[in-house]
């Protein structure tokens, strides 16, 4: 995947951190694969328990995945439709599986 800022590819992680408990799941990213197989530090990460929502943004072009937390916004674009698609399952199965997902207020995107 790339990010949608720079169009730079990037490499993505989706950790559970723990059999025990998904609320310790986190996304991460590197500059590249091999980074991450160094044991270098992720660019950033990002645990999705402060997500407050993952989805498709839409775009005429391009396949682009926005993780949104109180913070900030993470796009980025895959490289097609079933890459995006693997991605938003992978992700919203243990976000919506987590109990503090489902403890918060509803927030309103007006």
């Amino acid at each position: 995947m790339r990010k949608l800022k720079t169009n730079k590819r990037k490499f993505f992680v989706l950790r559970l951190n723990s059999l025990l408990s998904l609320s310790k799941a986190t996304i991460a990213y590197y500059d590249s694969e091999r980074k991450y197989h160094d044991n270098c530090a992720a660019r950033r990460t990002i645990v999705l328990v402060d997500c407050f929502a993952v989805a498709r943004i839409p775009d005429q072009k391009r396949f682009v995945l926005g993780i949104y937390t109180k913070e900030d916004l993470l796009a980025t674009v895959c490289d097609d439709e079933k890459q995006l698609n693997e991605w938003l399952q992978a992700i919203r199965s243990i976000l919506y599986r987590t109990p503090e997902y489902h403890c918060r207020p509803l927030r309103d995107f007006q």
